[in-house]
């Protein structure tokens, strides 16, 4: 237990705690203190809480971890005495141990030295694997296994920074790009000191967003495999990844690759040593603020002067602001009460007039009165009476009393109305014996009297009718014709009359205007080319309103004029393809027909997605140097021998040093070390005194033929 946890703690050590805490922003972005949740207790900026549950001190790391704070860490006497009051008088751990180095003791999260101790006498001793610290019920420090049970004090950090304008915000989360390369636990501590840690990616969106962030530069990412080869957590936790975006082949610890990069123009990501230097992303929970309702403001002006109006004050969502998705303030922004209630004064005023009643008489003039109320309203609260009367009269049946007419006697027939066909002659009476006066009833009957005369058919001329309305037009648009008809019926001709003259049908032009002609659309041309090849892109069709155009006020066509589909949706199969070929290697021989190679490689580019690999070899081999090595005449010299070396042409000794030829000292058993023809000196050696110059051609010859026995001998 006590190896694995020193395996597990080796790069948590070095990991930042997690931001927690629900926090107001102050002016200048930095935020304020708040209280301590139901269950914990305010120390300085920070909140504390016992829990009495026994744990080993790695659950009961996790445990404060769920709950958003960390194992409580002591740096002052002041914080030792607050957790020591506040245990109560249980033992519990605390977050200092020493698993990953012996004696090196660390709070977790941090990667500096202890300024402030308080072990018990003896202690640390490191008795039996003691490797995580604990406080004693007596005040005092004592180390312990870690696989011991133990009540635990967990600690929230209460007053942190917010994201300023330097930081990109995600999700409850702010992200920062670092430029400067440093290494692994360089990028970390400067992510630590800044509230932050280096990023741990969770998901797939957050991987892009990061990537995005990262902008050209390959970045450190906070994941480490030091512990166990293999096993990858993120830094600020100790649990291992939930996702992962490897590139191909990816871990692969090639040369101790221990730390966890991402590449800028994939976005995958690689194992390499935490001593490379890269640029880094930090990371660091942003809590959201909820907003808080300032005071109210004084009450408005009342709307009314009395009659019961309102007077209004206000408030803003601005103590604090929301901020980070926080909830809006809750209920209204604004407050009302009743004001000015006493009623207004209101003066009376007159009702509607009534109706007039009977006249005193029916004719000859009398009167009639009207009447009505000061109800309209009626005058309250010292309000004034109607003005002016309730009563009003007029005259009424002024007119005369009315006289009935009578008739005179009939008058005589006066001439008939037509000198044949049937007329008729009247006579007349008066209703004026007496003429009727004032309303008076006329005479009953009727003023004149007729009786028929002339009663002989007359000729009669037929006479057209009215012409009657135009029929429908042929045609709606475009120019037609419509008639109208009459009949000879006014008259009809009799009695030898004469018939009408003229047609009975007339015509005229109409709907000359053109017809309106609706657009409509031509035939969907073909789709064009796809955006892309592969990987999903759009391509796009087009259509015409000209079949026909629309005219003469005809609707244009409807729909649109273009539309799209999706294509070539499929991945992206990429075959390898072989880069250059490299130069030639050297021949394996340098006469009589040697071989010579030369390689490529198949990335231009990589095969991926399924893609094929290059075909054919990644070598290729050609002849060299074909021509034949020279012939080696009997008795001419032939170096056999390592370099710095003379081969001698015969004998028991078969090679000697190069500074021994021709120093007319034979070396060799048969003097070919000296000689002319064989050994090539340029010189005759007499009773070792004397010499005399050999012929050139000699000389020449020998160093030609030891030329060519070199590359034999070499091939």
């Amino acid at each position: 237990m006590i190896g694995l946890l020193k395996k597990s703690l080796v790069f948590y050590r070095v990991c930042t705690l997690a931001l927690v805490i629900a926090l107001f922003v102050l002016p200048g972005n930095k935020v304020s203190a708040v209280t301590c949740s139901s269950g914990w207790t305010k120390y300085g900026e920070n909140c504390y809480r016992l829990y009495t549950t026994r744990r080993p001190w790695m659950d009961a790391l996790k445990a404060c971890q769920a709950v958003g704070s960390s194992l409580v860490d002591v740096g002052s006497d002041g914080e030792q005495t607050f957790v020591h009051n506040l245990a109560r008088g249980n033992e519990f751990w605390i977050s200092g141990s020493d698993s990953s180095t012996e004696r090196q003791w660390l709070w977790y999260g941090s990667i500096q030295s202890w300024g402030y101790t308080k072990w018990n006498s003896g202690e640390p001793n490191d008795a039996g694997g003691e490797d995580c610290a604990s406080l004693l019920s007596g005040g005092r420090w004592n180390d312990y296994p870690c696989s011991r049970d133990m009540a635990y004090i967990c600690e929230q950090t209460t007053a942190l920074d917010a994201c300023d304008s330097t930081w990109s915000f995600r999700d409850g989360r702010c992200y920062k790009l670092f430029t400067s390369k440093v290494t692994w636990s360089n990028a970390l501590k400067t992510c630590q000191a800044n509230s932050a840690n280096l990023v741990n990616i969770a998901d797939s969106g957050e991987n892009s967003f990061v990537r995005g962030i990262a902008a050209g530069n390959h970045i450190w990412m906070g994941g480490f495999d030091g512990p166990k080869e293999g096993s990858w957590a993120w830094s600020g936790g100790v649990f291992s990844f939930s996702y992962t975006n490897w590139n191909s082949g990816q871990p692969d610890n090639s040369g101790d690759e221990d730390c966890n990069m991402m590449y800028h123009d994939s976005g995958r990501w690689n194992d390499l040593s935490c001593s490379s230097s890269l640029a880094f992303v930090c990371e660091k929970y942003t809590p959201p603020i909820n907003g808080g309702w300032s005071g109210f403001g004084s009450y408005g002006g009342c709307t009314k002067t009395c009659g019961s109006g309102t007077q209004t004050r206000s408030r803003s969502c601005n103590n604090p602001t929301p901020q980070w998705g926080g909830d809006q303030c809750p209920g209204s922004a604004t407050q009302s009460i009743a004001c000015n209630t006493h009623s207004c004064p209101i003066n009376g005023n007159w009702g509607s007039w009534g109706s007039y009643g009977s006249c005193t008489v029916t004719c000859g003039g009398g009167t009639q009165q009207r009447s009505r109320s000061c109800n309209n309203p009626a005058p309250q609260y010292g309000g004034a009476n109607c003005a002016g009367s309730s009563v009003s009269s007029q005259s009424c049946n002024t007119h005369n009393c009315p006289i009935d007419g009578q008739w005179t006697s009939w008058g005589s027939y006066g001439s008939c109305t037509v000198t044949c066909g049937g007329g008729s002659q009247s006579r007349s009476r008066s209703c004026t014996n007496p003429a009727p006066q004032y309303g008076g009833a006329s005479c009953v009957g009727f003023t004149s009297s007729s009786q028929a005369c002339n009663t002989h058919n007359c000729p009669i001329d037929g006479g057209w009718g009215s012409w009657g309305s135009y029929g429908s037009c042929t045609v709606t648009c475009g120019g037609g014709t419509q008639e109208r008809s009459r009949t000879c019926t006014n008259p009809a001709p009799q009695y030898g009359g004469a018939n009408c003259p003229g047609s009975s049908v007339s015509s005229q032009d109409c709907n000359t205007h053109h017809c309106p002609i609706d657009g409509a659309w031509s035939a969907w041309a073909a789709y064009g080319t796809c955006s892309v090849t592969c990987g999903g892109g759009t391509q796009s069709r087009p259509r015409t309103c000209t079949n026909p155009t629309p005219q003469y006020g005809g609707a244009s066509c409807v729909g649109a004029s273009s539309s799209s589909q999706d294509c070539n949706t499929q991945v992206c199969i990429i075959d390898g393809s072989w880069g250059a070929w490299a130069a030639w290697g050297s021949c394996s021989k340098s006469c009589g027909g040697g071989r010579k190679s030369r390689t490529r490689i198949c990335d231009n580019p990589k095969p991926a997605n399924g893609g094929k690999q290059c075909p054919g070899g990644s070598a290729d081999f050609d002849d060299c140097n074909t021509a034949a090595c020279p012939t080696v005449a009997a008795g001419t010299y032939q170096q056999l021998c390592p370099t710095g070396y003379f081969t001698c042409q015969s004998g028991g000794i078969t090679c000697i040093q190069s500074t021994f030829q021709c120093d007319c000292s034979p070396d060799c058993d048969d003097g070919s070390d000296e000689s002319a023809t064989y050994g090539g000196c340029t010189a005759e050696c007499r009773s070792g005194s004397g010499q005399t110059t050999a012929s050139l051609t000699i000389l020449m010859g020998t160093l030609v033929c030891s030329l060519i026995a070199y590359f034999i001998t070499s091939i």
